[in-house]
């Protein structure tokens, strides 16, 4: 939303990214960067940028459903899950499909305009009807919640026709598969989805309907405020009303919706007015052919020979932010029946949020070992030598290489924050990665891994300033004071032998792509006794970034 407040000019320079990423990649004409997945709202059903009805339409590999209804309490039934198409190039089917002979009827029987609707699902041995009581079929959205609520696995559907003539052939048909699982290990949605299949069901801002919108958000190119048309034009500098019905008027922004809206073009003018609208680009009206700004120089890139360099020190900085994070999290009082009930309530909401940032990048640990990976087997081998898990911590991390270390969280906070600003750093860091992978054409997935990378960075930053916020409203209160264990002590060389063990764990899930169950124990265990040892009477904190360092990489085997 960009509501005017005040008179204050724009700037007719393009809008500055805040991250390297946004920078780097080349940018589509008169999208912002707003648009772009680090910066997104990301909002869903309907949303803003995707409608996650559009993923539950290809549940089934193979077949796409649409979810409808007639609108008319006394005929329903046209509602429920239609198949709408069926797609024998999914890339979810084995090939070739069990079923391609139903599969192919079902094409078919499409193209002669047969209606066709799922009628039941049966999942984990209960089979779930899409119709009620009355034997009548359900809406759509509850067609939708039921298909929705489906977990990944085997999974058999029936189909019908509507209405069902007997003398239909091959109807009621079963099918039998397994749900689609929507993603995979590393969070890369399907390839059945085609560009703009999510997007395809939300409402279009080139109408009327950016006229009142109710959350006030569309693109930059539809802003409520611009610069006028004609640079050399008297007070071409000062911002006017984009949608104002007197287009000869420069008629400036006021301080309020409401007294923005006498000037403004309104809801039944604008059906026929809307052609009259200008795109807005560079924060100026364009009613002329647009000759966009010279592009500025391009970064120096990574060079590929030194990607599976770079992909180790990125993991190490991972697993040493995950250390600090978590070091931090055994400093705040959280479970402390000593606090008052506010107190409480905000000491647990920081635990909570540092564990959450923590997991978060262990989790980033595990995609860059699965890139190292998928780089480094067929198909998509670009690095030579054998893979071997990244599990070594870094010794310095972002901002300016400072030392990794064991710090309490209000010492720490700061840290914390320049870490994860946006291109302070860690994001920062996979920004030349991300440029290389694009420009050198890298299997999607594995780009998409390193832009999802790059998101958490910019939530785990706002994250942070929230605590910065909660712990100087509550100074010294939220917090204990630890003494850190010490070599020799026999709780330090169990906890020692808890984190090799841990270690080594990861190593050989890596390795082998298997689950790491063991290790989500092992993380547990560990989290438990570290807590215990933190909320003691003399409380004791492990410093896990020194057993860490302590600890070398395992060895080739």
């Amino acid at each position: 939303m960009k509501r005017a407040t005040s008179k204050k000019p724009i700037s007719n320079s393009r809008i500055v990214p805040l991250n390297l990423p946004a920078q780097m990649e080349r940018q589509t004409l008169g999208n912002p960067v707003t648009t772009r997945l680090e910066s997104a709202i990301a909002n869903c059903y309907p949303g803003l940028e995707a409608d996650i009805r559009n993923l539950d339409r290809r549940f089934f590999p193979g077949l796409v459903f649409s979810f409808v209804s007639s609108g008319d309490p006394d005929d329903p039934s046209p509602n429920g899950a239609k198949l709408t198409d069926v797609d024998l190039a999914d890339p979810d089917l084995t090939s070739p499909p069990p079923d391609k002979e139903k599969l192919e009827l079902l094409s078919n029987a499409i193209s002669s305009g047969q209606a066709i609707f799922l009628d039941a699902l049966t999942a984990d041995g209960v089979r779930i009807s899409l119709r009620n009581e009355k034997n009548q079929p359900y809406d759509w959205d509850v067609a939708w919640r039921l298909v929705r609520s489906l977990r990944a696995g085997k999974l058999s559907i029936e189909l019908n026709t509507r209405p069902s003539w007997p003398t239909v052939q091959h109807f009621p048909m079963t099918l039998v598969g397994s749900r689609r699982k929507y993603q995979d290990e590393s969070g890369q949605i399907s390839d059945a989805y085609h560009p703009g299949e999510l997007t395809q069901s939300l409402c279009s801002p080139w109408q009327h309907d950016f006229r009142d919108c109710g959350c006030s958000f569309w693109a930059s190119n539809r802003p409520d405020i611009s610069l006028p048309a004609r640079p050399a034009a008297e007070h071409a500098e000062d911002p006017v009303i984009w949608i104002r019905w007197d287009r000869f008027a420069r008629t400036p922004p006021k301080k309020t919706v409401d007294q923005n809206r006498p000037f403004e073009i309104d809801t039944y003018e604008i059906n026929e007015r809307w052609k009259d609208l200008p795109f807005v680009l560079e924060n100026r009206e364009r009613w002329d052919e647009y000759l966009a700004s010279p592009e500025e120089p391009r970064r120096s890139v990574l060079d590929e020979k030194n990607v599976k360099g770079e992909l180790r020190r990125l993991a190490g900085i991972e697993q040493a932010l995950a250390l600090e994070y978590l070091y931090a999290r055994y400093s705040v009082r959280f479970g402390d029946s000593n606090l008052t009930p506010e107190e409480q309530l905000h000491a647990d909401f920081i635990a909570h949020e540092l564990l959450v940032i923590a997991i978060s990048e262990m989790t980033h640990l595990h995609w860059v070992n699965v890139l190292l990976k998928e780089l480094t087997n067929p198909p998509n081998a670009k690095i030579t030598g054998p893979y071997r898990p990244a599990l070594k911590v870094s010794p310095v991390v972002p901002p300016k290489n400072r030392k990794t270390r064991s710090t309490p969280l209000v010492a720490a906070i700061d840290d914390f924050i320049a870490a994860e600003a946006p291109s302070g750093t860690i994001d920062g860091q996979y920004a030349e990665l991300l440029e290389l992978f694009t420009l050198r054409k890298y299997p999607q997935s594995l780009i998409g891994l390193v832009e999802r990378i790059i998101a958490d960075g910019v939530t785990h930053h706002s994250r942070f300033c929230e605590i910065k916020s909660l712990l100087a409203r509550y100074p010294g209160r939220l917090v204990r004071d630890l003494k850190d264990l010490k070599d020799g002590d026999p709780s330090y060389a169990l906890f020692v032998k808890r984190y090799q063990e841990l270690i080594a764990s990861l190593d050989q899930a890596y390795r082998s792509g298997s689950p790491a169950t063991k290790a989500h124990e092992l993380m547990i265990g560990l989290d438990q006794k570290i807590t215990e040892q933190a909320r003691r009477k003399k409380p004791r904190a492990v410093p896990l970034v020194e057993i860490a360092l302590k600890k070398k990489e395992p060895q080739k085997r």
